[in-house]
């Protein structure tokens, strides 16, 4: 007698937020398939962690909407990180997430193409070079 052999086939929506509340606090299963696999990993620059929660890139309690051009994958180091005084986050509809940090240095990454290659992150900007505060003359 032959082995039977099974197959499981997730399917993952073309358009997730079709039929989803942007003011959910928590995103949809459809949504949460579609993130996950879209971004396989935290999308911190240089993070690869697979243990992540699904975060919404600006903010719920901020007005942040649950759609999923507005969550990522993010393990719970860098979803606390993220929300630091001075870190600003920005993310495009395709998944882009451009990450600003307190000195002013901003870094790109893109999800994983579809056969799994991560593409490199990008360092985007740098901050202005101060301008030397100039001396004072000496008291005498």
């Amino acid at each position: 007698m032959a082995p039977r052999i099974s197959y499981q086939v997730q399917v993952v929506s073309t358009d997730p937020d079709l039929n989803a509340d942007p003011t959910r606090r928590l995103p949809t299963a459809a949504q949460a398939r579609y993130i996950n696999a879209r971004d396989q990993h935290c999308v911190h620059p240089g993070c690869r962690a697979t243990r992540t929660e699904h975060d919404h890139t600006h903010a719920h309690a901020g007005g942040g909407p649950t759609l999923t051009k507005n969550l990522a994958l993010r393990c719970p180091k860098h979803h606390g990180i993220k929300h630091l005084p001075g870190w600003k986050a920005t993310q495009d509809p395709d998944g882009t997430l451009t990450l600003t940090t307190p000195s002013g240095r901003a870094y790109r990454t893109r999800p994983p193409d579809a056969d799994g290659i991560d593409s490199p992150t990008e360092r985007i900007a740098q901050p202005e070079p101060r301008a030397p505060v100039p001396e004072e003359p000496p008291p005498f």
